[in-house]
């Protein structure tokens, strides 16, 4: 799609399966957010090498934070340590993602312990 301003708009399924997870999470739903978070996460983008961009991250981030909150600690942990490795040098509004998802995992690995 095109518009007069010559920019060129392409939205791929990485950014419209985190908008259905965003929404599911909305909705309270979280094992279903949590599904489209993982296909957003676990799908190579068609231009590009890298994995799906940035709803890539982002899908890891939120899949921290949901599955500390779900109790699903090694899930938690095995998407921190995707997001700790690929979250590089964020810009300064979203350092705090970074603090957000290890608190959240650092509070479920606490409570799966006692």
């Amino acid at each position: 799609m095109s518009y007069s301003s010559g920019i060129s708009w392409v939205v791929d399924r990485h950014f419209i399966q985190w908008v259905v997870g965003r929404a599911f999470e909305n909705l309270g739903k979280l094992d279903e957010a949590a599904r489209y978070y993982e296909l957003a996460a676990s799908t190579v983008s068609y231009n590009t090498e890298e994995r799906g961009g940035l709803p890539y991250s982002f899908a890891h981030h939120r899949l921290v934070l949901l599955y500390s909150k779900l109790g699903r600690v090694e899930d938690a942990r095995r998407h921190w340590e995707i997001f700790e490795k690929t979250f590089t040098n964020p810009d300064p509004e979203l350092v705090p993602m970074v603090e957000e998802a290890r608190q959240a995992l650092e509070e479920a690995e606490a409570k799966a312990a006692s």
